[in-house]
């Protein structure tokens, strides 16, 4: 063997050593799986377009409104107030801001539930809180409060 593959072997080795006591990653608030599976099947997660209709109209400063389809949608139609954070760019520095809120009740909604839910898991992971999902989004949101069917007789 030459004297230059012992060297690079020992340097190989130094480096590995090295590195084995560099200090961990700092913890930054991510949700552990066990505990994303209890906050996934937690269903006051969700609130209902009454209730969000409701604090509307009260004009209740702690409620977020986050639209998270495309921008086209968003000025096809929103709910007044909302803010337009497409999903694909949810996790961009410039929305930190806006979702990183402790006073606020972060409200994520799309057409059904199924964006919104993929905005809660991907905030959750980054560590906001007061997150939730209008049940339902835009479709439930036509259905019972822009065109809500009238009560029977009875």
């Amino acid at each position: 063997m030459s004297r230059q593959y012992i060297f690079l072997a020992v340097l190989l080795i130094g480096s590995a050593f090295g590195l084995t006591q560099l200090p961990q990653a700092p913890y930054r608030g991510q949700v552990l799986p066990d505990q994303m599976l209890i906050e996934i099947y937690d269903p006051a997660r969700f609130l209902s377009t009454d209730l969000i209709a409701g604090r509307m109209i009260e004009r209740d400063p702690g409620l977020f409104l986050v639209d998270v389809r495309t921008a086209d949608e968003y000025e096809e139609y929103s709910l007044p107030g909302a803010v337009n954070i497409p999903l694909e760019n949810l996790l961009d520095d410039e929305w930190a801001d806006y979702l990183n809120q402790e006073a606020m009740d972060i409200v994520f909604f799309s057409n059904a539930d199924v964006y919104s839910d993929q905005a809660w898991m991907l905030a959750m992971q980054l560590g906001y809180t007061n997150l939730c999902v209008m049940k339902g989004g835009v479709n439930e949101w036509f259905r019972t409060i822009m065109l809500p069917t009238p009560p029977g007789e009875d």
